[in-house]
């Protein structure tokens, strides 16, 4: 029976890596894609990457580690129960009187985001797949533009890959998307005007009343200048706009 079930959980893909059952995939996944990044940017540094400077003898460079624990000599993560596992409750500054929160530094704490990932992960049973497999899932995110997380745009990099294959939400990338032709809603003389007021109806607000040339031609120093036009300048801008009204149909 133990045979078979082994078969069962290691159904080999085309690549020759074995497939894991949908939940502990979905568990390895999140620790590829968030939960390691997370780790090796946050943790490794005091808590495995140097093996002669270890902190507290906690190594968290492997998910046996992490089980083992350190000099406290209780395990840090308890698969499957985030609020018994204390990598998790550190990470949230939920921590017992007897250990401290981690990272230490304020300035270091995680985001929302790599906390819930944390979470996530370690209710998820805490898979921890080899850097092989870490990779292929990796490749596999990064090989799709566009996902629920957001968009990824291409760059010519940043300082570390978390930055250089971040996503954005679609609508903050308005202006390096292709431009989409829309058409004019029928019966506008003005296209600007017409998006706008289309939007305006759609906000729930009216339209200010019409500017007169006065306010116009404040407005403009204003922006442009910081200072108010002079008499003479709005009497110069009067005697343009007498001219410019006939055309625009305005009286």
């Amino acid at each position: 029976m133990r045979r078979i079930a082994l078969i069962a959980f290691l159904s080999i893909t085309t690549d020759g890596l074995a497939t894991p059952p949908v939940s502990l995939q979905e568990g390895e996944i999140l620790f590829s894609l968030k939960v390691y990044p997370t780790l090796s940017s946050k943790c490794f540094s005091c808590h495995g990457k140097d093996s002669g400077k270890i902190k507290g003898e906690l190594n968290l460079t492997s998910r046996e580690g992490l089980l083992k624990g350190g000099e406290s000599e209780t395990t840090s993560l308890t698969p499957g129960k985030p609020l018994l596992s204390p990598v998790y409750l550190a990470s949230t500054r939920n921590h017992e009187p007897d250990w401290s929160a981690m990272p230490p530094k304020d300035n270091d704490r995680l985001s929302a985001g790599q906390i819930m990932a944390i979470k996530e992960w370690i209710e998820l049973g805490a898979p921890w797949p080899d850097q092989q497999r870490r990779e292929r899932y990796t490749a596999k995110e990064r090989s799709r533009t566009t996902t629920s997380e957001g968009m990824l745009m291409e760059t010519s990099g940043g300082l570390s890959e978390e930055w250089t294959y971040r996503r954005y939400k679609p609508e903050d990338l308005w202006a390096f998307l292709p431009i989409k032709k829309t058409d004019v809603p029928p019966g506008s003389s003005n296209p600007v005007d017409a998006f706008i007021s289309l939007k305006l109806k759609e906000a729930e607000f009216k339209p200010a009343p019409q500017a007169n040339f006065r306010t116009l031609i404040k407005r403009a120093y204003y922006d442009l200048t910081g200072l108010p036009p002079t008499p003479y300048q709005i009497y110069q801008f009067r005697l343009e706009w007498d001219k410019i009204l006939p055309l625009h149909g305005i009286s």
